[in-house]
C-alpha cells in the first residue's frame, strides 16, 4: 500500500456518496450503493464463502472445503482460501 509519503497521487473512486470513500468497503445492506458487494460474485465474510447464483448469496463453505479451497486455523480463528485452480 502507498500514500502521499510514497509519492501516489489521489485515487479518485467513482462514488455516488461524494467524501466517503470507505463506504466502498463497507457492506451493501442498508442502502449502500457504493459497495464493491454490490459488483462482486464472491464474498467471504465472518469465515463463511458466499457465491452470487441467480442474484441470491448462497453459502458454499462446505462445497469450497470439500474442494480444498478453503480452511480454517486449528483454532478457527482464522480462514484461508485459496482463489484458482491448480493443474
Amino acid at each position: 500500500m502507498q500514500d502521499a509519503a510514497h509519492g501516489q497521487g489521489k485515487l479518485n473512486l467513482p462514488l455516488n456518496t461524494a467524501g466517503d470513500e470507505h463506504k466502498i468497503i463497507e457492506p451493501a445492506a442498508g442502502g449502500n450503493a457504493d459497495s464493491y458487494e454490490l459488483k462482486s460474485t464472491l464474498k467471504i465474510m465472518e469465515g463463511q464463502a458466499y457465491q452470487k447464483v441467480a442474484g441470491l448469496w448462497v453459502n458454499v463453505t462446505s462445497t469450497f472445503q470439500g474442494l480444498g479451497i478453503m480452511a480454517y486455523s486449528a483454532d478457527n480463528s482464522r480462514t484461508s482460501a485459496r482463489i484458482g485452480t491448480s493443474t
